[in-house]
């Protein structure tokens, strides 16, 4: 009969993850850096799949009898666990068979199944093995990555372990941890690399005696284009196996100024000084250079990514527009607008402010999302707003607000009620503004999915998509 108990509950933080980094040799932008993640496919970081898995094994370790090892380990990474996830771990057991179940708010994360052996796999004598530089990240093709082949040098800092997995070590020696670190290098660093997701690993460990090369050979046994799927064999002295990895889309280059010149008449917005509420990529990015393109002076604001601000306001610059970046947070509230209105008003804003788009998976309501997309769409746009209001230029002239919505208010879609809900108060927002400030015009379209960070797995899209629909949206506001 199988048991099921709660081990214990973890949550890591990105600091943690930092310290992994350093541990593993894994140093993939995914996992280390918030600001260039935000461009990948989840919209934030996310930890290491290896680093959850040691963290349930940490906790199973205090339950397994006094002297066991493992000997096998499969591990399916089914969801991503993000920095601050409080992660539930279940032990699913009986005689023959251990599964340890990673789940975040009751969905699985991680199935973990584990057989051990009163036999030690791997030798203990693992040293001290440091590298004193991360490895090269590569950022191959499908295509490059489905011929890859190579090994992979083994890390091991015995303090820096027990002081992330105190327990672990009582069931993994350091050539198995060692061995374990290493997949999460070949997916993270090298096959695919920058691209990558980890998928799954089968892992058997020897029990030979034979000395430890700390080093990890890996091979693409097979490849599918079709689900940009891998199969990398993986071996050394400690172990043989199997990882499952994934290409990921990577990050969508917007249109170029030069390519969005040709859509836009020079002087189409000539008489625009305009501020583009998170400007900095996406589809804030395509306005931006639409506006530029147009003969309208902008102001990119940017949340963190000042450097990709700096991108889209240097390729305007140097293209003869006049383009300047702001810091601005729309979950901050802001006490004043003086920086903004050090050159004169503004004629329009248009607010592109998102938090990562997330489908909900509870059966009925998701509030902390819910509340989530309300503190961009709803509450940092009417602070904004409402800043402008104690402004007496902005009460007694004209002033033209772009705030998209979403198609899936007429065509709803399973799992974005929060996100629909509140698009709709937005709506409503919208049109309060028209009654409440009569000089105001707002426009609200219901946009379409569209290729940007947030939708890079659309294939086969054109790349001036995006730009074509958006020209014809922001236009309605400069008649």
């Amino acid at each position: 009969m199988m048991r099921r108990e709660l081990l214990g509950t973890f949550s890591v933080s990105q600091e943690f993850t930092a310290d992994f980094a350093k541990l593993s040799g894994d140093f993939n932008p995914l996992h280390v850096d918030p600001v260039i993640a935000r461009r990948y496919q989840f919209g934030s970081t996310v930890v290491h799949g290896i680093c959850g898995t040691l963290k349930a094994l940490d906790l199973l370790s205090e339950k397994i009898p006094g002297g066991s090892s493992i000997a096998t380990l499969k591990i399916q990474f089914n969801k991503p666990i993000r920095h601050g996830d409080n992660v539930d771990v279940h032990l699913v057991s009986n005689e023959n068979e251990q599964r340890l179940e990673l789940t975040i708010n009751g969905k699985k994360s991680q199935v973990i199944n584990v057989a051990t052996t009163t036999n030690r796999p791997g030798s203990d004598s693992a040293g001290n093995l440091q590298q004193l530089e991360p490895p090269q990240i590569n950022d191959h093709s499908f295509q490059q990555t489905a011929q890859a082949k190579g090994a992979v040098d083994l890390t091991w800092n015995g303090a820096l372990m027990s002081q992330l997995f105190p327990n672990v070590t009582t069931m993994l020696s350091p050539c198995q941890t060692a061995t374990l670190l290493g997949t999460t290098v070949i997916v993270g660093m090298k096959c695919p690399g920058m691209n990558s997701i980890y998928g799954g690993l089968k892992l058997s460990f020897s029990a030979s005696d034979t000395p430890f090369q700390p080093k990890l050979d890996y091979s693409v046994a097979s490849s599918d284009e079709r689900f940009n799927r891998l199969l990398i064999q993986i071996e050394n002295s400690a172990c043989s196996g199997e990882i499952e990895a994934f290409y990921r889309a990577p990050p969508v280059d917007q249109p170029s100024l030069k390519a969005i010149q040709q859509l836009v008449p020079h002087l189409q917005f000539t008489n625009q000084r305009a501020l583009v509420i998170g400007g900095s990529r996406g589809l804030g990015e395509i306005i931006a250079k639409l506006l530029a393109a147009g003969g309208a002076k902008t102001t990119i604001t940017y949340a963190q990514g000042k450097q990709d601000a700096k991108r889209v306001a240097d390729e305007i610059s140097k293209n003869g527009g006049d383009s300047s970046i702001s810091h601005y947070n729309v979950l901050v509230p802001a006490t004043d607008l003086t920086d903004f209105f050090t050159e004169g008003k503004f004629t329009h804003i248009y607010y592109l402010a998102s938090p990562v788009i997330e489908k909900s998976e509870q059966p009925i309501w998701d509030k902390p999302l819910f509340d989530k997309y309300c503190s961009y769409y709803l509450t940092g746009l009417s602070s904004l707003l409402t800043l402008c209001t104690k402004n007496q230029e902005y009460r007694k002239s004209a002033l033209n607000i772009f705030i998209p919505s979403t198609i899936f208010l007429s065509e709803p879609s399973k799992g974005f009620a929060e996100y629909c809900a509140a698009k709709a108060a937005t709506e409503t927002l919208a049109q309060n503004l028209i009654k409440s400030q009569p000089k105001w015009r707002v426009h609200a379209p219901r946009l379409p999915r569209m290729q940007t960070d947030q939708t890079s797995g659309i294939e086969n899209r054109d790349s001036m998509e995006a730009a074509n629909l958006m020209f014809k949206e922001i236009s309605k506001l400069s008649s």
